[in-house]
């Protein structure tokens, strides 16, 4: 039997976390769910570790909904790049709006459609944001001219621990909402 098997739950669970980031600190979640593969132990430790699954990449949509169900009442940090098909794991993310401490959002101009329906989803944004200490949207290609526009009213507002707010290539209509 390996020894593994003989390490108490916290002892592996804390294990899981180092093996779980790169050295740059960055969550590499494929990582993460590879643990629940090797044996039915840890998959049952790493299933009921929700710091494991805090980080959730937006553009696998199936694992991060259960990313979502396994982080249970842990701080989240939402990350959405290039290549996002869908907004509806977004808006079930955004649901737990009162838990997710960081948002990052990645597009690119050729997403134009994906924009739009970001646009829908942020307007309907929580109107409290209790835990959100950075917001980032940026469109990342330097040669367009296309921007995005956040909601009218957009709520930071009610973000009381709002550090870093990055908007990048985006169009704030109303800057005086955010007092």
């Amino acid at each position: 039997m390996a020894s593994s098997v003989f390490l108490p739950p916290e002892i592996l669970a804390r294990i899981f976390q180092f093996v779980a980031h790169d050295e740059s600190g960055e969550s590499k979640p494929l990582k993460r769910i590879s643990f629940s593969h090797v044996s039915h132990h840890w998959r049952e430790v790493a299933s009921s570790t929700p710091i494991l699954w805090h980080v959730i990449p937006l553009a696998l949509s199936d694992c991060s909904t259960i990313m979502l169900e396994r982080s249970k009442m842990a701080d989240l940090v939402l990350y959405a790049g290039p290549g996002l098909k869908s907004t509806r794991i977004i808006q079930l993310a955004l649901s737990h709006m009162v838990r997710v401490c960081e948002i990052t959002i990645y597009m690119c101009h050729r997403e134009f459609q994906v924009h739009s329906r970001i646009h829908k989803v942020l307007s309907q944004f929580a109107k409290s944001a209790p835990r959100l200490r950075s917001f980032c949207i940026t469109l990342t290609d330097p040669d367009s001219s296309f921007t995005i526009s956040l909601p009218q009213g957009f709520p930071l507002s009610d973000a009381p621990c709002l550090r870093q707010l990055v908007l990048t290539r985006c169009n704030f209509l109303d800057w005086d909402s955010l007092a």
